[in-house]
């Protein structure tokens, strides 16, 4: 049987050198930080200072202060039933304006595909909305993309077998349901950055 996984990173991992490629074949290559030490917003500037020599750019995480004062992490939590809106990330947005990035110049915004609590049958709004929310804040600062992290931390989304509905979904419907979101997702990337 055919992994999502496999396919969907195969993909991905296609399009998105073959967009480079297209867009400028001079281009020297680029090592982006990606890991562990992601910094957030507000500590990009402190970041670019300590320890970030090495690196042409980095993947952050876009935080969130709930209006209780909890920290919730965008990249963990967009995925999912919670819809945000651009009012959320007021001050990410303006932390990452403030910020001058002389050495990390090629940055991008991370977005997983968490908590994955959303079926693929379901309304798959939150997803987009969200989706084309971290488009927007990337268009809107000096970030190159959204890194699209298709590792499964949560539920196995990508795993025909995991699907609460397989009894009575095949798996031909399956995959033409995931494509089809597969679709939109890059459809909201490209409008947020249209728009």
């Amino acid at each position: 049987m055919l992994h999502f996984e496999r396919f969907a990173f195969a993909a991905i991992a296609f399009v998105a050198l073959a967009r480079a490629a297209a867009a400028d074949t001079t281009a020297s290559r680029r090592l982006i930080e990606f890991g562990w030490t992601s910094p957030i917003p507000h500590s990009c500037a402190a970041h670019q200072k300590n320890g970030a020599d090495a690196f042409d750019g980095v993947v952050f995480d876009l935080d969130h202060r709930t209006s209780s004062g909890t920290e919730l992490k965008f990249m963990s939590a967009a995925w999912g039933h919670r819809t945000f809106s651009m009012d959320d990330f007021e001050q990410p947005l303006a932390d990452l304006k403030a910020t001058s990035f002389t050495r990390l110049r090629h940055n991008f915004i991370r977005l997983n595909v968490t908590p994955g609590d959303i079926g693929w049958f379901e309304d798959f709004t939150p997803v987009l909305t969200n989706v084309r929310i971290a488009a927007t804040v990337a268009h809107a600062t000096p970030c190159d993309g959204v890194l699209l992290d298709i590792e499964t931390y949560a539920r196995r989304i990508f795993e025909y077998n995991s699907q609460p509905t397989t009894a009575t979904i095949s798996w031909d419907q399956y995959a033409a349901q995931v494509r089809r979101r597969g679709r939109e997702v890059m459809q909201a990337f490209q409008k947020a950055i249209q728009d």
